[in-house]
């Protein structure tokens, strides 16, 4: 089966519903939205794109790009131009307020439209299709709604501030529903970590576009030698925030899980912790105590790869369009399962 005939078929099998039998590494460059979630999503780290910089990303199968002008205005848009198809990736490039096309050289405004070309005769209606965007605890996300273009709700705010961060990216099979509903999966932690939940302290629950719980662990970490307390929001698809806290401890972390689909079956997933060691209160543990806060965020961020190992075999081999026969016990999943509807079109 050559690329084109490999690409349809795989498009047709993800709109229909049916299993994907998409080779790994298959690019694919345009699909249905039926499948890709909405809302705000993770498309790269603010500090590498400085001003003056364009850089490329993928979203819900499709090329996009970030830039940002020499004021430091921020951009994301459609990578190819309206004019001829350049990608503007390669070999597009900011000068002053615009986005220059390598191929003709037209000029483009921040938000999208054409502002001029290589001479004041030149130029075209048509203008970039852009994306809202903001920055937050230095990440850039993008807001995706195909019948929404203006964002409805918005990103919380860090819940911890501090220089000690450590960010890292991994493009994963599988879905960013799988992802965040996992973080709400109480009865996996032991099944699968082998994680004991000592005490579920407030059982799943929405509220609008959030979802939260918190949950204690206590006697499965022997390096810690200390209970846990993991409070995890989710807002939509893309945001997932757990907080963690030891009582009477003066420890504080955060790790954002923000999985931003990128194809059929794929996330790239990025992966940020803080953390804080104050001086206040009990000590922290000595392992927390010793590393310090930067190092404390690094083994944090190291330990949520770690444990996703097991999870990254289920997700790449399980069935994607399985209907669940829900068992008895599995109230968190199902109230996920339905707060987590509003994020896809029907």
């Amino acid at each position: 089966m050559d690329c084109n005939l490999a690409e349809i078929r795989d498009r047709a099998i993800y709109a229909s519903g049916r299993e994907s039998s998409r080779r790994k590494g298959f690019p694919v460059t345009s699909i249905s939205t039926q499948g890709y979630p909405t809302g705000w999503f993770a498309l790269d780290l603010s500090r590498r794109i400085a001003p003056g910089t364009v850089r490329r990303a993928r979203l819900m199968g499709e090329e996009v790009i970030i830039f940002r002008t020499v004021s430091g205005q921020l951009a994301v848009s459609t990578a190819y131009c309206p004019h001829r198809g350049a990608h503007l990736g390669y070999g597009g490039k900011v000068q002053g307020e615009e986005l220059i096309c390598p191929f003709h050289n037209f000029k483009f405004a921040s938000d999208g439209a054409c502002i001029g070309g290589r001479n004041s005769a030149a130029r075209i209606t048509a203008r970039l299709n852009t994306y809202p965007s903001v920055e937050n605890d230095g990440m850039v996300y993008c807001w995706w709604h195909p019948s929404e273009p203006v964002p409805t709700w918005n990103l919380p705010k860090p819940a911890i501030l501090s220089a000690a961060q450590s960010a890292g990216t991994g493009v994963l099979n599988g879905s960013a529903k799988e992802i965040v509903e996992s973080f709400f999966d109480d009865s996996h932690y032991s099944a699968l970590h082998g994680i004991t939940l000592d005490d579920i302290v407030e059982s799943p629950s929405s509220d609008g576009v959030r979802m939260t719980a918190v949950f204690a662990i206590r006697d499965t970490l022997p390096l810690l030698r200390h209970p846990l307390e993991a409070k995890i929001s989710a807002y939509g698809m893309g945001f997932t925030s757990t907080l963690l806290t030891i009582p009477g401890v003066d420890f504080r972390a955060e790790i954002r899980i923000l999985p931003t689909p990128i194809g059929p079956w794929d996330v790239k997933l990025w992966v940020t912790t803080r953390a804080i060691l104050g001086s206040q209160g009990s000590r922290p543990p000595w392992l927390l105590s010793a590393l310090g806060g930067c190092g404390a965020a690094r083994f944090l961020h190291w330990g949520m790869w770690y444990l996703m190992r097991a999870d990254r075999v289920i997700w790449r081999h399980k069935s994607r369009y399985h209907q669940p026969s829900w068992a008895t016990t599995d109230v968190s999943n199902k109230a996920f399962h339905f707060w987590s509807a509003q994020f896809f079109i029907d």
